[in-house]
């Protein structure tokens, strides 16, 4: 499940956008314990990670932008023992 929220339009610089997105991923509970199992029922058995992600459109031109984001991973891979991780990327787009 993904839910965002984008505004359009900042002040001089009408093509830019800010996005908010919060997402969650579940791990199907038989493959969870499958992989408990497996590991001879050691540890916890995964359930679910949470992500927030934010992102800035930078429009440069016509048909260039660049979007830079940082995500925020809580309990990656399902795991609740594993800390949070960051994540920093960024993605181009060329209209043609």
């Amino acid at each position: 499940m993904t839910e965002s929220l984008r505004y359009l339009g900042l002040p001089g610089r009408k093509n830019d956008a800010v996005t908010l997105a919060f997402g969650t991923n579940h791990v199907n509970s038989r493959l969870s314990t499958l992989y408990w199992y497996q590991d001879g029922k050691k540890g916890p058995r995964r359930n679910s990670e949470f992500a927030i992600e934010t992102d800035y459109t930078f429009q440069a031109t016509k048909w260039l932008y660049l979007e830079p984001n940082v995500q925020f991973w809580v309990d990656p891979g399902g795991y609740t023992q594993k800390n949070m991780i960051t994540v920093f990327g960024v993605k181009t787009g060329v209209t043609f």
